[in-house]
């Protein structure tokens, strides 16, 4: 949970992107894009969902997407995984 938590291995996510096959730099760039703009665009629904339910219980969902991101990196034979792996976080 603490590395999932404090993603102390995105140093080195480029260089494990490229382990998956099919991967080439200008597919990290794509992939670090659509992850970039999914964080950008799911900023202010995110607020309103912490309004909504609580500050607490939006720590707890978020603390669930993480783990889920991560797995996602864990499991990824294909960019689609490091794609949703990268937009969930």
């Amino acid at each position: 949970m603490l590395v999932a938590n404090k993603r102390i291995f995105v140093a080195i996510l480029g260089a494990y992107y490229l382990t998956v096959p099919g991967v080439t730099a200008y597919t990290i760039g794509v992939i670090l894009m659509i992850s970039s703009l999914a964080g950008f665009l799911l900023e202010i629904p995110s607020g309103y969902m912490s309004d909504k339910m609580g500050h607490k219980s939006a720590l707890v969902m978020a603390r669930i997407l993480m783990i889920v991101s991560t797995l996602l990196y864990l499991v990824a034979d294909d960019v689609l995984f490091l794609i949703l792996g990268g937009s969930v976080s």
